[in-house]
């Protein structure tokens, strides 16, 4: 079950590039799509943890370290800027070497920045330092989840892809469900390591770590690489309206583009703002901890997906 997918993804990235054509990959579809939808939906998972671990705790672990509402403020939004300019930037370098090495380098800079995040209480002047930078990097590692969606439209016929990327979507929302458990069982953790103390906050980054690079592993093995696409070159030499301009005027002008867009934004939206306030105000008010707090958006996790699938 792995060698098959290993052997297609050298298969495709040996071939001639020129001579690549959706009927050539097709042969290898139905062998190396199961595997290969398999570590999407896991990435799609690990994506979904990530977020609704650190979502939950992040304030009380900004507070803990003699950081202000401001510090995680900022630390929240770089996190999203982050992700926001590595997506056009995983994009490009997918089009141009494949999808593994950028799957590869993000997912590593998530480990990474799950190491800053568990680690960075050890480092007295600079701990709030490395918590944000800890959070850079995972939202840089976390913009491969654009990855998956234009892996599934590149690899699959368009009789496919819906239901795909249905599964990927609810997989995420499943995440997001199943997280509060995580919160729960980190609750009462407390243990030193190589001289640095854990507890139920900065404990999280070690699972971001861990979680992280299980689905990097898997990714490696399951996952068959495409060849690069270049079928765009010859019209962008002629075209010389630039991406971003011809992104705004497709939401703009065409409804099917636009209305799924300004919905997906007012959702995103919608939770970042919850999900911002919900935590030191909970606290404020209602005396929380990260635990009760992950239930609430585990809730609403749950919610969604049934809306989904109703």
């Amino acid at each position: 079950g792995i060698l098959r997918p290993l052997y297609y993804r050298d298969a495709v990235l040996n071939s001639d590039s020129n001579n690549y054509s959706p009927s050539s990959f097709s042969i290898a579809t139905e062998t190396m799509m199961d595997p290969a939808v398999l570590a999407l939906a896991t990435l799609g998972l690990v994506d979904s943890i990530s977020f609704m671990i650190v979502a939950p705790s992040l304030a009380f672990y900004v507070e803990k370290l003699g950081g202000s509402q401001d510090a995680y403020g900022f630390i929240l939004a770089v996190y999203s800027f982050a992700s926001f300019c590595g997506k056009p930037i995983l994009g490009r370098w997918s089009d141009a070497q494949g999808f593994l090495v950028p799957y590869m380098i993000s997912i590593s800079l998530s480990n990474l920045g799950g190491l800053l995040y568990a680690v960075a209480p050890a480092f007295t002047s600079t701990q709030l330092t490395l918590v944000a930078l800890g959070r850079i990097l995972g939202g840089l590692g976390r913009a491969n989840s654009a990855l998956g969606f234009a892996y599934v439209a590149r690899a699959l016929p368009a009789s496919e892809r819906t239901s795909v990327t249905a599964i990927l979507g609810g997989v995420q929302m499943i995440g997001m469900a199943i997280a509060p458990l995580f919160s729960a069982l980190l609750a009462n953790v407390k243990f030193d390591l190589c001289g640095i103390q854990f507890d139920n906050l900065n404990s999280v980054g070690l699972v971001l770590f861990v979680i992280n690079f299980l689905s990097q592993v898997l990714v490696y093995f399951l996952l068959p690489d495409l060849a690069p696409n270049n079928s765009d070159e010859a019209s962008d030499q002629d075209d010389k309206e630039s991406e971003w301009s011809k992104m705004l005027r497709f939401i703009c002008t065409i409804p099917h583009i636009g209305i799924p867009f300004l919905t997906i934004f007012t959702f995103n939206f919608n939770w970042q703002f919850i999900e911002t306030a919900l935590a030191p105000a909970s606290a404020d008010a209602l005396g929380w901890s990260p635990v009760e707090v992950s239930y609430v958006l585990g809730a609403m996790a749950i919610l969604v997906f049934l809306g989904m699938t109703s």
